[in-house]
């Protein structure tokens, strides 16, 4: 299995500050969250708020990049009361039907569905209090589909819940599109989300639970060197570095390509012991209907770890790539590693 998608890291204003239209750049194909503050008093960043449309309506849907059997989602959770019992995470099939969910009760309890969170069959339910109201708990849902032999493990700061441990159960599916709903129809918030992961049966790294991970923003800090031109910035990494992004304050190459924008990064917190993926990510757009490609790429120890080469489009979008591996050793990233390795940008066409 191997990591997707990375968002809404904690600690930071993330890709989009309270932003959500940047959301639907190529990022998400439904968006009914709101970006706010983090809820607990003592951190600073933006997350997403669940519950802002109405019952049972999408929150958040994502569409994987392929179809797959197996799909897993690690995120934190925060509520403000059990009492509003109104998340809820889908797995869907490539139509937008739920084909199994997990949510909560007022109890505490996590319950595993067939379909809908608030309306399909019940599979299994945790003990009481599992999760408490007014602190971030990481949980971890994985399935693989099956009409009959499907299944499920859930995880709750990295330990496994017993009860949600099934096997031989029907999980629907395929899936090609993970979701946020909400089951009740409550005015006040619902519950909020940061520190996204989700990661499928594709690949061979990243593969099963993360445990309690947290995603890390590594901001650009400083050009090593450049081809590009400015647009209302001093520097390569100042303009890059804006979040939201700016669209008056860009870095742009003109044809023939010139030499790549190459741009240092911020370190890791001294606190992270082992790195599981990296995510590099741009938003872009080529001026006209003309051909122009962007690769990205890490940098280390002299060697390029490629990204796609992908063609721009007349439309602003964002494009990302995975990276589980240190070009520098061949193999998975350290802490160490990452805190030496550059980013790249370069126009191939």
């Amino acid at each position: 299995m191997a990591d997707v998608w990375l968002d809404f890291p904690s600690g930071s204003p993330g890709l989009y500050g309270t932003n959500t239209a940047l959301m639907s750049n190529g990022v998400y194909s439904v968006v009914g969250i709101e970006l706010q503050e983090d809820p607990d008093p003592n951190v600073t960043g933006i997350v997403i708020r669940i519950g802002a449309g109405s019952q049972d309506s999408t929150d958040l849907r994502k569409i994987l990049p392929t179809t797959q059997d197996k799909v897993g989602v690690a995120f934190r959770l925060w509520q403000n009361s059990l009492d509003q019992q109104g998340w809820g995470l889908c797995f869907n099939k490539n139509d937008a039907s739920r084909q199994i969910s997990i949510t909560s009760n007022s109890s505490g309890q996590l319950i595993v569905k067939q379909g809908s969170p608030r309306s399909g069959t019940v599979l299994a339910t945790s003990p009481l209090n599992t999760i408490v109201a007014n602190a971030w708990q990481n949980i971890e849902f994985m399935c693989e589909s099956f009409a009959t032999g499907g299944t499920v493990r859930v995880q709750v700061e990295g330990i496994p819940v017993d009860e949600l441990t099934l096997d031989g159960v029907a999980t629907g599916g395929p899936y090609s599109q993970v979701e946020y709903t909400h089951t009740g129809n409550f005015s006040g918030a619902l519950a909020w989300v940061k520190d996204l992961r989700i990661w499928d049966g594709s690949g061979g790294w990243g593969t099963g639970f993360p445990g309690t991970t947290q995603v890390v923003d590594l901001g650009p800090t400083g050009d090593v060197s450049t081809g590009w031109s400015r647009t209302g910035g001093a520097s390569d990494a100042g303009i890059l570095d804006n979040t939201p992004p700016v669209d008056t304050q860009f870095i742009s190459a003109d044809n023939p390509p010139p030499a790549p924008s190459i741009v240092t990064l911020a370190d890791l917190p001294i606190n992270v012991t082992s790195v599981r993926s990296v995510m590099p990510i741009l938003r872009g757009k080529k001026s006209d209907g003309g051909d122009g490609n962007i690769q990205m790429s890490l940098i280390n120890g002299g060697n390029n770890a490629y990204g796609a080469d992908r063609p721009m489009t007349t439309a602003f979008t964002y494009w990302w790539d995975i990276m589980h591996l240190d070009p520098a050793t061949g193999n998975q990233y350290t802490p160490a590693g990452l805190d030496t390795t550059t980013l790249q940008f370069n126009r191939t066409i």
